[in-house]
């Protein structure tokens, strides 16, 4: 596993178009960083590899769960992770158990539909630091999958929604969450987050979650993939920006024009 991770690494980085480096900050009604983010549990792999990243209900249909065990997935708290028929695990939903969560949600939005409501979507994150938590939290080795981001925006902009939270955590002081948190990539640029329930947020504030519905193929968007731990994530960043700053590099000295021998 670990050889041909460092190998994708490698030949997966290839499969960028050689474009510039976009320059990585949020300005008004602008979004422009340079990579996503999706960690991944190392026995997903293989079928991420075959048909890339799947929401939780799309799992679930290929993996052809009965109605019943499938409904309570979809609709309940996962306090541990699920391990289908075909190996694929599910992950836990300990940081948003029923209680805590019900505090942070609309009061006609029950925990049961928002769990149903999350598992529609693939989870990006925005940057390098809220990668380096989910590992902390993790506790255990993970794939990561770096993406483009200007060009999936670019493709793939009316499928996608901006969170400014991450909606998949109620502990300690939760915020208010609901579906008007998901924001349209393409309204978000034009107008910034909603208001939910009377809370005020900077229009401009950088998104913490990038989701796709339903899911999210690997060409052409995938960069790199490797094995990270707590603590590696910046050396695999680092490694992929010098890859891509060569490419950039190799592209501008072909378009010099080269003097000719008299």
């Amino acid at each position: 596993m670990g050889d041909e991770l460092d190998n994708d690494f490698h030949s997966m980085s290839k499969l960028a178009d050689e474009r510039e480096l976009i320059p990585t900050g949020l300005t008004p009604r602008k979004f422009a960083p340079c990579h996503f983010y999706h960690l991944a549990e190392p026995a997903n792999w293989p079928l991420i590899r075959r048909h890339g990243l799947l929401s939780t209900e799309r799992l679930l249909d290929l993996a052809k769960v009965p109605q019943k065990k499938r409904a309570a997935i979809l609709f309940q708290h996962r306090p541990e992770s699920v391990v289908l028929a075909n190996g694929v695990i599910i992950r836990d939903q300990k940081p948003m158990p029923p209680l805590l969560l019900a505090r942070a949600l609309p009061t006609d939005v029950s925990p049961s539909e928002w769990y149903r409501f999350l598992n529609r979507f693939v989870f990006l994150w925005s940057n390098r630091e809220r990668v380096e938590r989910h590992l902390g939290a993790c506790g255990r080795p993970q794939i990561l999958l770096a993406f483009d981001a200007p060009h999936l925006l670019d493709k793939l902009g009316d499928r996608i929604y901006l969170s400014p939270i991450n909606s998949g955590n109620a502990r300690r002081r939760p915020a208010l969450r609901s579906t008007l948190t998901f924001v349209p990539y393409r309204e978000w640029v034009k107008s910034g987050w909603r208001a939910i329930d009377g809370e005020s947020r900077r229009r401009t504030g950088a998104p913490a979650e990038i989701l796709v519905e339903g899911n999210l193929t690997l060409e052409p968007f995938l960069l790199a993939a490797g094995t990270v731990r707590h603590g590696s994530a910046a050396s695999f960043e680092a490694e992929l920006s010098r890859s891509q700053l060569r490419r950039g590099k190799e592209k501008r000295e072909l378009a010099q024009p080269r003097d000719r021998p008299g």
